[in-house]
C-alpha cells in the first residue's frame, strides 16, 4: 500500500556523542489512550533505520523548531541506556521524523505518545539489520542491529509492563542503494523478514508498519532496486510514504529540518491510516 501523505492531520554519534563509525540514536515513544482505565496497556511506536532516521541533515537545528515542538510534554522520551518513560521529547542535536510524527499523533489521537528509535548512519539491511538468524555473525556485524533492536524493545517492555507495541516506522536503504549489488528480491525479502520478525518478537501480530521510500542521488547503482523493493513489499498492514518531495540538503542525500518535519507528518498520517484500517478489520 502506498500512502502519498496528502491526507489532512486536523561516521558516528550516539545521542550526539562521537562514536565511530556509526550514528546512534535510540528514543522511546508511548501512546496512551485518552482517559484509559487503570491497568490498560499503552501502545508504543518503534522507529528504526539509518542516518535519515537519525536526522543527520537537521543537526543542531533545535532552536529553529516552532515553539510547540521544542518541548513536547505529550511525547515521552527515553535514551538508549535508560528504560523508564518519564521524560518529554526535547530535541537537542539531531532532529529526526519523531518530532513531527509525535506532534501529529498526539494532535490526532488527543493523547500522549512516544518513540523507540534505533537509527544508525551508514548501515545496510544486508549486513547490520539482517534479520536472518542463519546469517548472524557477531564478529562481522551481520544482524547485530536487528538483535539490538529486538533486545532493547523487550527490555523496555519488561521495565514498563503497562505498554504494548502499536506500530513501526522504517527509514533505511540508502547504504544498500549505494554499495555492492542488490536486486529487488534481495532487499524485499529481507525487509519482509524483518517485519515478520519484529511482529513476532514484539508480540504484536499484524503490527502496522510504514516504510519511507528512500530518495538518494539518482546515479547510485542500486537506487531503483531498493525503491522498487520498498514499493512492492508483500507484508500485510504495510504502507510506504513518498519522500521525493521533501527538502534535501546540499549533499542531495540527507533531509533538512523542513524535510524531516515533512517526513514526520507523512509518517503520522500513514500510521494513523493503517491503525484505523486494522481497527475496522477487527470489528
Amino acid at each position: 500500500m502506498h500512502f502519498d501523505g496528502t491526507e489532512d492531520l486536523g561516521r558516528g554519534e550516539v545521542n550526539g556523542r562521537t562514536c565511530a563509525p556509526l550514528w546512534w540514536c535510540l528514543v522511546l515513544v508511548t501512546l496512551a489512550p485518552s482517559g484509559a482505565a487503570c491497568g490498560e496497556k499503552m501502545p508504543v511506536f518503534v522507529l528504526a533505520g539509518q542516518s535519515n532516521m537519525v536526522g543527520v541533515g537537521a543537526k543542531a537545528n533545535a532552536e529553529k523548531l516552532p515553539a510547540d515542538l521544542k518541548v513536547q510534554a505529550n511525547v515521552m522520551f527515553v535514551e538508549f541506556w535508560a528504560s523508564k518513560l518519564d521524560q518529554p521529547l526535547k530535541p537537542k542535536n539531531h532532529i529526526g521524523p519523531e518530532v513531527a510524527f509525535g506532534a501529529g499523533m498526539t494532535r490526532e489521537l488527543n493523547t500522549k505518545i512516544g518513540v523507540i528509535k534505533i537509527a544508525n548512519g551508514g548501515t545496510s539491511i544486508s549486513r547490520h539489520w539482517n534479520p536472518d538468524p542463519e546469517k548472524y555473525d557477531k564478529e562481522k556485524g551481520v544482524g547485530g542491529l536487528y538483535r539490538r533492536l529486538i533486545g532493547y524493545v523487550k527490555r523496555v517492555k519488561r521495565d514498563n509492563p503497562n505498554i504494548e507495541i502499536a506500530g513501526m516506522l522504517w527509514m533505511q536503504g540508502e547504504a544498500d542503494s549505494r554499495y555492492g549489488k542488490i536486486e529487488v528480491a534481495d532487499y524485499r525479502d529481507k525487509l519482509e523478514m524483518l517485519i515478520a520478525g519484529c511482529r513476532r518478537e514484539f508480540g504484536t501480530e499484524n503490527m502496522p508498519f510504514v516504510c519511507g521510500r528512500i530518495a538518494p542521488p539518482v546515479g547510485w547503482p542500486n537506487r531503483a532496486a531498493v525503491r522498487t523493493a520498498q514499493e512492492t513489499a508483500r507484508s500485510g498492514n504495510y504502507s510506504w510514504i513518498d519522500c521525493d518531495d521533501l527538502e534535501l540538503g546540499g549533499d542531495k542525500l540527507h533531509f533538512t529540518l523542513e524535510g524531516q518535519l515533512g517526513m514526520g507528518r507523512k509518517f503520522a498520517a500513514a500510521m494513523l491510516k493503517l491503525m484505523r484500517a486494522k481497527r475496522e478489520d477487527a470489528q
